[in-house]
């Protein structure tokens, strides 16, 4: 069974999805972002590779995302998230130390399926219990958007 083509996106650099076919509807297409006013991209600035949703199911709805599927490197997005949950961490005054190093050790395995996404899971889990409710749904929705769907699925957000 032939796989479909991925279909090009285009996606502001804080990840609103702008067009979900660019090659389609170039007429849908923005400089700016109508949602937070940043600048716009279709393709990855470290490879010039095409963005495509990590999606290749034409019956599903587009999944922008989180690294680039012909270099590895991180979107804009995903590295603002991962940016804002570290220093969202360095402002917990209930974790010690250690605990604020473990969280930003477990907010990259967060992101990618591996074998480290179910430690950083339970990490944060652990994490969650010490920093109370309010401060782990500000933590959830910094990283909600790159979180892979292993992830959710572990934390109970799918």
């Amino acid at each position: 069974m032939e796989e479909p083509e991925r279909v090009q996106i285009q996606v502001c650099r804080k990840g609103h999805l702008i067009n979900e076919a660019v090659q389609f509807d170039p007429s849908a297409n923005r400089k700016f972002c109508p949602s937070c006013g940043s600048e716009t991209i279709i393709e990855c600035s470290n490879c010039n590779a095409l963005l495509t949703s990590a999606d290749a199911n034409p019956y599903r709805s587009v999944v922008i995302p989180a690294y680039c599927c012909e270099c590895g490197g991180s979107f804009p997005w995903t590295e603002n998230a991962i940016k804002a949950a570290f220093e969202f961490a360095d402002e917990l005054n209930v974790l010690d130390a250690q605990d604020k190093s473990d969280l930003k050790a477990a907010v990259p395995d967060l992101t990618s399926d591996t074998a480290r996404t179910p430690l950083a899971v339970s990490r944060l889990q652990r994490l969650f219990t010490k920093i109370g409710k309010p401060a782990a749904r500000t933590l959830t929705q910094i990283l909600v958007t790159v979180l892979t769907d292993e992830a959710k699925k572990q934390l109970g957000l799918s």
